[in-house]
């Protein structure tokens, strides 16, 4: 770690090509982003790179506002490969668990409905006409998500079953509720795992991770099928929410929203940039702030409606 607070990974592993070769440093083929699965110290941890500082302090933002609100996420520093920036993950993994992400759960799900005739029970429109991905991605919501959990763990005894899904889902609305307050447009369904223990069975939701894509309102907003920002489309999002959500999420929410003023996100952003020697330009900053905003006063005049109802 130099004195501003970034992790130089290169003092680390001076010998860069030795260490690929002997594998302690190894090429991470599932991200989107170059990534490298390193080892040192009896740990292992996921270097990933990033395209921009504001990229970096997004991810490390989400991550401050989770743990703050009681969500578990990964541990994440600030840290440079070569001429790379990126982010520095502690492997959240352990031994004696089984992991199977978003994905594979929604697949399975698909998979029976379809071999029943009947995928018309998910509700989505134009169905016969998507590709298997479309309809994939279609099902990454509460509702679906819920039945395919009950559907994955139905062979377990009934208590466990239920035990695994509610757990979870509770978990997944406290985390759809931070998604929506942060603006996070990359929520897709390999983006979330679960974790299995191999001799409970027992089920729980991964920590977060992979936030980086946050705090863009048009992003935002076309990643929810909505095109321009107007604000009766975003009340309809949030109103299912709040409309198939039970009294704790929805106090959930409102204490989130409360909790994480843009006031408040300028500490934050302070306190992370002094933490990680992490400088934005004024500009970069003030374009977090005013999607942040913005979005925010969208949520304070649903909040309001909410109450008038």
């Amino acid at each position: 770690m130099n004195q501003r607070g970034c992790i130089v990974l290169d003092k680390i592993f001076p010998n860069f090509p030795k260490a690929l070769k002997n594998n302690i440093i190894r090429k991470a083929v599932e991200c989107s982003h170059d990534a490298y699965w390193l080892r040192f110290e009896n740990q292992s941890y996921l270097f990933k790179t990033c395209d921009s500082n504001p990229e970096i302090m997004k991810s490390l933002l989400v991550e401050k506002m989770a743990v703050n609100s009681g969500i578990e996420t990964v541990k994440t520093r600030y840290a440079t490969l070569g001429y790379s920036i990126g982010e520095l993950i502690l492997d959240y993994r352990k031994n004696g668990y089984r992991y199977i992400n978003g994905a594979q759960i929604l697949k399975e799900y698909y998979e029976y409905l379809k071999g029943i005739n009947q995928l018309e029970v998910l509700r989505i429109p134009n169905i016969e006409n998507l590709t298997e991905t479309a309809i994939l991605n279609q099902m990454n919501h509460l509702e679906t998500i819920w039945n395919a959990l009950e559907f994955h763990y139905r062979k377990l005894d009934p208590m466990l079953c239920a035990t695994n899904v509610q757990r979870i889902m509770r978990k997944h609305a406290q985390r759809f509720c931070l998604d929506f307050l942060t603006m996070q447009s990359d929520r897709y369904n390999e983006n979330w795992e679960i974790a299995e223990n191999i001799i409970t069975e027992e089920a729980d939701l991964t920590p977060l991770y992979d936030s980086s894509k946050s705090f863009d309102l048009l992003n935002f907003y076309l990643k929810i099928g909505i095109t321009s920002v107007p604000r009766y489309n975003t009340y309809r999002v949030l109103e299912e929410l709040m409309d198939s959500s039970d009294n704790y999420t929805k106090k959930y929410f409102e204490q989130l929203y409360q909790e994480n003023s843009p006031e408040k996100i300028v500490t934050y952003l302070n306190e992370l940039s002094n933490e990680h020697g992490l400088k934005l330009s004024v500009e970069e900053t003030q374009e977090i702030l005013a999607s942040y905003t913005k979005n925010y006063e969208i949520i304070a005049e649903m909040l309001q409606k909410e109450k008038r109802r």
